[in-house]
């Protein structure tokens, strides 16, 4: 896909130079551009640990760096909303892309005494998901990038049902296509916070359900992973939405929505999520460095 974009670019007959697309081992481009003092600014999209790598060696040269890195995005359901209406917007969420979007829902926090009707609604909602090949019609649901993925989420959801994690649906691997790394769309209940998961980025089609009972520990509770990129949280409640956006410790916090991007708007994290922004008037700012020119007559 990038080298179809560059295909589009290059058509447009920019001046030769002006966007490059290099490809090859990073272990031997990377160093050599982080290096360079001719290279001034750096972005990156990908995991925590290559963004750290960056933007340690970055601090050599002191470039400008943003950062857009993992997520673990919680879910926050209040008892005030339509549950069956907000499951499958949950369902459709998690699963779009299999789940590798580095803002998908994770972590779906329900209040107690809807969390039964809850369950039974995404699990239903997940079972109907059809998987198949991307590029045909009715499909809902593609493959992992990966069989490295593949095998990454077994490991984490036999560690997460060994500290007593409750598998309500999938769980595995799925044959659909000959030679696809296709997963099947899991459920995991009662996840205990000791579970690999719940600090881990799945980056797949695993959602993990927990209930609570207090406005003011769901909260504590969506904030304890080291990142923070995008949280959600659905309720009728003005004072409950004013919470969670006040409380939730994330660059993007969405309400009643799992909109979590557009041109228009920063796009960005904290914590190991990241820093710098990307969209809207923000993202330019990044590329440019403000100066103070005194002329003295």
């Amino acid at each position: 896909s990038v080298a179809i974009l560059f295909e589009c670019i290059d058509s447009v007959s920019l001046p030769p130079g002006t966007v490059n697309l290099l490809n090859g081992h990073l272990s031997q481009i990377t160093p050599h551009l982080l290096q360079s003092p001719l290279v001034r600014k750096v972005s990156f999209t990908g995991s925590v640990g290559i963004g750290k790598m960056i933007a340690k060696e970055s601090a050599e040269t002191l470039k400008k760096v943003t950062l857009e890195l993992g997520g673990h995005a919680p879910v926050i359901i209040y008892p005030d909303v339509d549950v069956q209406t907000v499951a499958k917007q949950c369902v459709h969420a998690k699963f779009r892309n299999a789940g590798q979007i580095c803002v998908s829902p994770t972590r779906f926090y329900v209040h107690r005494s809807i969390q039964t009707e809850f369950v039974n609604a995404f699990v239903d909602a997940t079972k109907a998901l059809r998987l198949g090949s991307p590029l045909e019609s009715g499909t809902d649901m593609g493959p992992l990038a990966s069989r490295r993925r593949v095998e990454q989420l077994k490991l984490l959801i036999e560690d997460a049902c060994s500290r007593g994690a409750v598998l309500a649906t999938g769980g595995g691997s799925v044959d659909v296509v000959e030679g696809g790394n296709f997963f099947a769309p899991t459920v995991l209940q009662d996840v205990p916070v000791a579970a690999r998961v719940m600090q881990e980025e799945p980056f797949g089609p695993l959602a993990l359900v927990n209930g609570f009972e207090s406005s003011r520990q769901v909260i504590d509770d969506a904030n304890a992973t080291p990142f923070g990129l995008a949280a959600y949280a659905f309720t009728q409640s003005l004072q409950s939405s004013y919470e969670a956006a006040e409380g939730l410790q994330a660059g993007i916090v969405s309400i009643n929505t799992f909109a979590a991007s557009s041109t228009e708007i920063p796009f960005g994290g904290i914590k190991e999520s990241g820093y710098g922004r990307e969209c809207g008037s923000h993202a330019i700012k990044e590329y440019l460095v403000s100066r103070t020119v005194n002329i003295a007559h």
